[in-house]
């Protein structure tokens, strides 16, 4: 009886709007990917570094913030949190506006791909 209960649970679950539109599961593949690189690229550029490092470079005056090795990895942290918060909203909210939910997954496809790019740019600072 519990496993007829949680089969319906389930299938209800991975059948509804959200996980069967291959928008929303395509970006979420995508923003995790992007996460993982993040994480990947700061875990391998700062995690033998000791003292500080660049974190913001001005066009006008050149490196202007330093910061511990562990202040790279904001940026990823950031990342998820959003992506995380995105899809939550977009789960509830498809039932009753779609294109809400779509602008949801869409900026959370844009803000990885921003963190990504910032990423691989304060990476390659040169101090």
């Amino acid at each position: 009886m519990l496993n007829i209960f949680l089969g319906a649970i389930n299938r209800r679950f991975f059948s509804s709007l959200f996980f069967g539109n291959k928008f929303f599961i395509l970006n979420l593949v995508f923003c995790l990917i992007l996460n993982l690189l993040n994480w990947l690229i700061a875990y391998i550029k700062y995690s033998l570094v000791s003292g500080h490092i660049a974190l913001h470079y001005n066009i006008y005056f050149g490196v202007d913030y330093f910061g511990s090795p562990f202040s790279i990895f904001i940026m990823p942290l950031a990342g998820l949190i959003i992506l995380l918060i995105n899809f939550i909203l977009a789960y509830f909210v498809i039932a009753r506006t779609k294109l809400l939910s779509y602008l949801l997954i869409g900026i959370s496809s844009f803000y990885q791909v921003l963190l990504f790019i910032a990423t691989i740019l304060v990476v390659n600072l040169k101090t």
